[in-house]
């Protein structure tokens, strides 16, 4: 009666989503919520409930919009670790299948060559196809094809999907407040489309946003470190040039002896079981290879020896 009388008062459509909400009407409580944040820009807890209400029903655009106006309004205090994982589980679950059905058209079109598909919904990876006459492709041309925006294009993610909008929901966000479920979000992403080079630069300011204080005395916190540090380490395997599998073993080689100096974890099972899951799959330092002894003959040809 009260939005029949005044349709911009804000606090009456709050309200009015709030008896929809009570009764299970969330459908008719977005539809309120939709005029109330028109007319109470400024409130974050209208866009709270906007958020919540629409990331309930799957609205997952109008979800992003209601996060990036919480952010923006409350900074970090806004940051729901539990809402973040949820946004970002449900984008990808809807974005994976349209990945493979870009892969499966441009299998059919290429009769399927040179590239491996994989039903753990990550990234294609393009390979030359040995034998088949074809001239490889330029360095210039391969990074071209490797650029975040050509993956997007070649999985028909447009500017209008849910991954690209997300994405830049995401990018205002950090832009506001670092926060390390922020920071995850974007390196899930990322990695979806076999983007490991911006994944690692998202997945070092997670793993640094959690090391605060003492979190090597306290399991909860420690094992929230432990978990990034992992993903970071994988994202660095992925990456697999040698300025990152080093950076991997620099990574790995602060946390073993941070840990080390816990005088309340250092024995216990379940942090030194997934101390043993990191090291196990941090990539290992190559031996030098051994010289020649002096009296050996060299086999280099006297006129490249000044090369050899």
């Amino acid at each position: 009666r009260v939005v029949a009388l005044d349709a911009e008062r804000g606090e009456a459509w709050n309200n009015l989503a709030a008896v929809h909400l009570h009764q299970g009407n969330h459908r008719e409580a977005l539809g309120a919520l939709e005029y109330a944040v028109k007319y109470k820009r400024k409130n974050w807890k209208v866009w709270e409930n906007y958020l919540t209400t629409a990331l309930h029903l799957r609205e997952m655009a109008k979800a992003y919009v209601g996060l990036r106006s919480t952010v923006e309004l409350r900074q970090a205090a806004a940051v729901d670790e539990k809402i973040i994982e949820l946004m970002t589980s449900e984008t990808l679950k809807l974005t994976i299948p349209l990945i493979q059905k870009a892969r499966e058209h441009a299998a059919a079109s290429k009769g399927g060559e040179g590239r491996d598909v994989k039903d753990d919904g990550s990234a294609l990876r393009a390979h030359d196809n040995e034998g088949s006459g074809e001239v490889p492709m330029k360095k210039k041309e391969r990074e071209e094809k490797l650029h975040p925006d050509m993956r997007l294009r070649e999985f028909g993610l447009g500017p209008g999907s849910l991954f690209r909008l997300y994405d830049k929901c995401l990018t205002r966000c950090t832009s506001i407040i670092s926060h390390p479920s922020l920071w995850q979000a974007r390196a899930q992403m990322s990695e979806l489309i076999g983007d490991f080079k911006s994944s690692v630069s998202f997945r070092e300011s997670q793993f640094q946003g959690l090391q605060v204080g003492d979190w090597h005395e306290d399991k909860e916190r420690a094992s929230s470190v432990l978990a990034a540090a992992r993903a970071l380490v994988m994202c660095y395997t992925s990456c697999g040039d040698a300025r990152s599998l080093t950076a991997a073993r620099v990574a790995w080689d602060g946390i073993e002896a941070r840990m080390l100096q816990s005088s309340n974890l250092a024995g216990d099972e379940e942090i030194k079981t997934a101390m043993a899951s990191i090291r196990a799959i941090v990539p290992k330092k190559k031996e030098p290879a051994a010289s020649a002894p002096a009296n050996e003959t060299s086999n280099v040809p006297d006129f490249l020896s000044d090369w050899a």
